[in-house]
């Protein structure tokens, strides 16, 4: 599992990972906000009486209700459908709304893979909470991730901040939406660094041997050089 990983291990350690350490900045949000957003969009546009494109949408791609989300609905804005093309239309077709309060974060390039995630933040997040996590580089894109565990470093961090961070999470990707690990994967391959290539070692008997097969002086005795 992805808890017995050296990821998980590592938690409160430096990485040893060879990768060059570069500080990345992040915003993280909670699921469960981003749904409320786009549930806070239709109410102001007048269309609360039916967020069943949110419901589809979210529950499809998390295998879960928004009830299991802990998501505040409004009485009865959802109108049930069981119609499988009106749910790919709905996938299609929906805009995702990214809520404007974010929590402010950063990682390391060498804690960051394919797997998974291990970040800063200075607000403590439950395991098993569903998080999207924003890249903040030029080219910027989310993933989205489950989290694992957060531990509480405020005693122990040696960081020298103004905003000293307090936890040290551990996340995985979970890759609820399209796009998500091609981005990821473009990102890693883009900062991978160039190593060198190892320097092979000539030992002395060889070394010897070439200078054996050296031709002899007496050979260009007769050139005019």
């Amino acid at each position: 599992m992805y808890e017995n990983t050296v990821m998980s291990a590592n938690i409160k350690n430096k990485s040893n990972h060879p990768v060059e350490i570069k500080k990345i900045g992040i915003d993280i949000w909670t699921l469960r906000s981003e749904i409320e957003s786009a549930i806070e969009k239709k109410i102001q546009q007048g269309n609360e009486s039916d967020i069943s494109d949110i419901k589809n949408f979210y529950e499809a791609i998390t295998d879960t209700s928004l009830e299991s989300l802990e998501v505040q609905v409004p009485n009865e804005s959802i109108e049930e459908t069981s119609n499988n093309e009106e749910e790919e239309a709905t996938k299609e077709k929906f805009q995702r709304v990214f809520p404007s309060k974010k929590i402010s974060g950063h990682s390391f390039l060498a804690d960051i893979n394919m797997e998974g995630i291990l970040f800063f933040s200075m607000q403590k997040f439950t395991h098993g909470q569903s998080v999207i996590i924003n890249f903040n580089i030029p080219k910027d894109f989310s993933v989205s991730a489950q989290v694992i565990k957060s531990v509480d470093i405020a005693s122990t961090s040696r960081i020298i901040s103004e905003t000293k961070p307090r936890y040290r999470i551990l996340a995985k990707f979970v890759y609820y939406f399209e796009n998500e690990k091609d981005q990821l994967r473009s990102f890693l391959q883009s900062i991978e660094p160039t190593r060198p290539e190892p320097i092979q070692k000539v030992n002395k008997e060889s070394q010897d041997m070439s200078q054996n097969d050296l031709p002899d002086d007496d050979e260009f005795g007769d050139l005019d050089l």
